[in-house]
């Protein structure tokens, strides 16, 4: 008996952990609230150009729609209810202006963030995903496959460097990377995507270029 409720626990901890989205995505119906956005004096940087943000758990949050105006595609499915993000190197950066400064003392509620059935997916990549007054929102943080971060502390700032979409390989790896993937050493060489496909080289699992 004690073997089979074991067994069991551990089936019902496996599950959770491969299908945590699943299990728990039901637990809320679309506009229930899920807690606090918090007042923050962090602002947010896309190379350099700053992007309205908020503050949830102590975590700097963005509107996806926004990064429309710094380098990527936005396109929403509404038949899978899927909001998908890429980056558009041919994409000129309109970055959004006359941002207002948080005039409230930080870390004191602004509002209510509720539940969302709209998945957000990054790069292929799924994220969490919230609803802030109407508009689909995630992480700054989740953007990390595109860029590098840097925290200003001097300016309380979150600054993220994109990547600038040149492609490199190295002699001895079979996969293609971003030219400042941490993974690629001082002996490389540029290509072209197609390029490196064409002669069996991967993507880097860590760039993601």
């Amino acid at each position: 008996m004690k073997k089979k409720i074991c067994l069991a626990l551990v089936m019902l901890i496996s599950f959770t952990v491969l299908f945590p989205a699943n299990i728990f995505a039901s637990d809320f119906s679309v506009g229930d609230i899920l807690g606090d956005v918090l007042n923050t004096n962090v602002r947010t940087y896309i190379n350099g150009e700053r992007i309205p943000n908020y503050n949830i758990n102590n975590r700097s949050v963005i509107i996806l729609a926004d990064l429309r105006n710094y380098g990527f595609d936005v396109v929403f499915n509404d038949e899978t209810r899927v909001s998908s993000v890429t980056r558009n190197y041919g994409r000129e950066f309109t970055p959004i202006e006359d941002i207002a400064d948080n005039t409230e003392r930080a870390g004191t509620v602004a509002f209510q963030y509720v539940y969302t059935d709209i998945i957000a997916v990054l790069n292929g990549r799924e994220v969490e995903s919230f609803n802030v007054r109407g508009r689909l929102a995630i992480f700054f943080g989740d953007l990390r496959d595109f860029g590098d971060f840097e925290w200003d502390g001097e300016a309380n700032a979150s600054r993220l460097t994109l990547n600038d979409g040149r492609i490199v390989i190295t002699p001895t790896g079979r996969r293609y990377h971003f030219y400042n993937c941490r993974t690629v050493g001082e002996n490389w060489q540029y290509i072209t995507r197609e390029e490196a496909r064409e002669a069996g080289y991967t993507a880097c699992a860590i760039c993601r270029p």
